[in-house]
């Protein structure tokens, strides 16, 4: 699969597209094949280490912490999810940055029938907005802090 790894941490310069092998869903987990993912504000404070006191990950990592698309297989003890299930929700801390993604399934949401992904995709940016209540800031940080959805 494709992914953009950091193996340092940086300015998006130092954000390296690679081929690197699939992850595997493990118990309560499901793996997604990503039609965007979300880009927020947490992605760039991790990418320049700002947070690196809070939040220390191993080298090389693939940033990325919400995503949409559809399950591609299910880890041991799965029930709440099937292949071909359109889903979105928070994945992790990192992973999302990818053609792949493994996802708790306490984290996910499916997306109804009646959506197609990339309104999941909204769903999902709009859900970081309501929980790190960026409505309630000045609208030029609103614009900054919302994030924005890559396809």
């Amino acid at each position: 699969m494709k992914a953009i790894r950091v193996y340092e941490y940086g300015s998006p310069e130092v954000l390296r597209l690679e081929e690197i092998a699939d992850p595997v869903a493990g118990e309560g987990e499901v793996l997604i094949d990503v039609a965007g993912a979300g880009v927020n504000p947490i992605d760039w404070k991790i990418l320049s280490g700002v947070k690196k006191a809070f939040i220390l990950l191993p080298l090389p990592f693939t940033p990325g912490v919400e995503v949409a698309g559809t399950v591609v297989a299910t880890g041991t003890g799965v029930t709440e999810f099937n292949v071909g299930d359109e889903v979105f929700g928070f994945i992790n801390i990192v992973g999302g940055y990818a053609t792949k993604a493994l996802a708790s399934v306490s984290k996910l949401a499916k997306i109804r029938r009646s959506k197609k992904v990339w309104e999941g995709m909204l769903a999902a940016s709009w859900s970081s907005i309501q929980r790190n209540n960026l409505l309630s800031r000045n609208p030029p940080e609103d614009q900054a802090s919302a994030g924005m959805i890559v396809m």
